[in-house]
């Protein structure tokens, strides 16, 4: 129900579905090879068909308000696939779209959102299919990163999580060095951010701390995905 009300928000959470399979898969009971198969199918077919139901009234919605499919399709699912609209965030996309040509801008803009849904998914879950939770983390952090319109909101979800990891976490190497960078970055983006709008600096400044707040999600999940692979 939720993945269905997300997906309409953000196309990009479609990837959850590997994770929520794999979910069904090791929740099903494991009497024999053959029945356990049989319940993981019957258990997606009926996932799937809530998340149509649900997926449904809210694309209806949008329907009665933008008054057609294809203007519906166009400000939601392909708004949020081609960006033509960014403004400075705490993403990576931003200022990389505003150093690009015009011409090649929007397919720039494309083949970085649409790469989210065909290169991530398929390979990391079968790497962690033993793991769905973790993979669930790494996917949303993933997306989180090359999101073109990120929120704190979308960095509160995959913090959440780690509560599920305490095992792994206790087991990292720099984990305190990784939140020291964090709260950096909490306090430094503000500061940039006023910088370049009072002229006393440039959009350089603001970019370099997302650029830091990007590399240190990507760093920490490498360490957590790697101690999780440890594990297994």
């Amino acid at each position: 129900v939720m993945l269905s009300v997300c997906v309409h928000m953000c196309v990009h959470y479609i990837v959850f579905f590997f994770p929520l399979l794999l979910n069904l898969w090791h929740q099903a009971p494991s009497r024999s090879l053959a029945y356990h198969s049989i319940t993981s199918l019957l258990l997606f077919s009926l996932s799937f068909i809530t998340f149509l139901l649900i997926f449904h009234p809210s694309l209806s919605l949008s329907l009665s308000s933008l008054s057609s499919l294809p203007r519906s399709i166009s400000q939601t699912f392909l708004f949020q696939l081609f960006s033509p609209s960014l403004h400075p965030n705490l993403g990576l996309v931003w200022y990389l779209s505003s150093e690009m040509f015009s011409d090649f801008r929007l397919f720039f803009s494309f083949v970085l959102q649409t790469h989210l849904l065909f290169i991530y998914p398929l390979p990391l879950s079968v790497r962690f299919w033993r793991e769905p939770m973790l993979l669930l983390f790494v996917l949303l952090v993933v997306v989180g990163i090359f999101q073109p319109y990120p929120t704190v909101s979308g960095l509160s979800y995959s913090l959440s999580l780690l509560c599920f990891f305490g095992g792994l976490i206790k087991e990292m190497q720099h984990k305190y060095l990784l939140v020291l960078v964090l709260l950096v970055v909490c306090v430094l983006s503000p500061l940039c951010w006023r910088m370049w709008m009072e002229e006393s600096g440039n959009a350089n400044f603001f970019y370099a701390v997302t650029i830091v707040f990007g590399v240190c999600q990507m760093v920490g999940v490498s360490m957590l995905s790697w101690k999780g692979l440890e594990v297994q």
